[in-house]
């Protein structure tokens, strides 16, 4: 008996767990949602899209609530992938790439036109930000884009790269999506 525990807790570490990579499941669909809790939730601004034609046999859709004018909100943004179309399910990849913060960063790009902060609030082991979850503040009412994309091993240390500016992130973009904004 004394044996048998070893090899029984051995053998849920070898065979146990299957390793989830998140480089091997395609990105099709993202949420951003805000709230005024740390826990955004409805009837809050929700911009979302889903490109699961292939598997579900359905066109892509878009959705882009508007958002209040002068308002803090905190934002969460949700990456899944549809693997096993209608009946499959639904894997959440966005827990995965908050494990893996160190070799991910996700960049918010705000147009010109648009009123609209956005500031990291989830950071990896060496202080540097994921970019899940997020502090957003809305100004006055304007109209614009918000493109939202996620790297694969960002240049952390580049100049400005902290503070949100891809263009000196490096890596490998991930997924990409720009939505119409409107604060109203």
């Amino acid at each position: 008996m004394r044996y048998i525990i070893p090899f029984v807790i051995l053998s849920i570490s070898f065979f146990g767990c299957e390793k989830f990579d998140v480089h091997d499941v395609p990105i099709n669909g993202i949420s951003y949602s805000l709230g005024y809790d740390s826990i955004p939730s409805f009837p809050y601004p929700y911009l979302s899209y889903d490109n699961a034609e292939w598997s579900l046999n359905t066109p892509p859709y878009s959705t882009s609530d508007s958002i209040r004018n002068s308002t803090s909100y905190f934002g969460e943004l949700k990456l899944w992938n549809h693997p096993g179309g209608a009946n499959g399910g639904l894997v959440s990849l966005h827990h995965r790439i908050s494990e893996l913060g160190e070799s991910h960063q996700v960049f918010y790009e705000v147009s010109d036109s648009l009123n609209l902060a956005i500031m990291y609030s989830d950071f990896d082991c060496n202080g540097f930000p994921i970019g899940i979850k997020t502090n957003v503040v809305s100004g006055t009412p304007s109209t614009g884009t918000l493109k939202i994309t996620l790297i694969h091993n960002p240049n952390k240390n580049g100049v400005g790269v902290a503070e949100g500016n891809i263009s000196n992130a490096g890596g490998t973009e991930e997924y990409s999506y720009t939505f119409n904004v409107a604060i109203r």
